[in-house]
């Protein structure tokens, strides 16, 4: 009884703790696929327009979304903060960032 016991404690801690290294694997591939992203916008000078979706070259588990946040304050010093979400195959946010930037394109 005893070491049944024990073997279940020991099968739930391991179904848990792979679970967290998936979830973690899949953060780390979402934020690899972002700063990919990021980094061929910034090279190119095209941050998008106010909102657009797309999917990452190569990655087809993964799609984007990116949203200008509205801030009217750094409109007038013309700036402005877009979101660029990472969104996994069942609509869940794997990450995001946010980016200051005085070359979005007008809405």
């Amino acid at each position: 009884m005893l070491l049944g016991t024990l073997l279940v404690a020991i099968l739930v801690a391991h179904r848990r703790h792979v679970q967290q290294i998936r979830s973690a694997e899949a953060r780390l591939v979402a934020v690899q696929a972002a700063d990919g992203l990021l980094a061929k916008w910034s090279a190119e000078g095209s941050w998008g327009a106010a909102t657009s979706t797309g999917e990452f070259e190569g990655r087809r588990d993964l799609t984007w979304r990116w949203t200008v946040i509205p801030q009217p304050e750094l409109s007038r010093l013309g700036a402005a903060v877009g979101r660029l979400e990472v969104v996994g195959n069942d609509g869940s946010i794997l990450s995001h960032v946010d980016v200051l930037t005085a070359d979005m394109l007008p809405n």
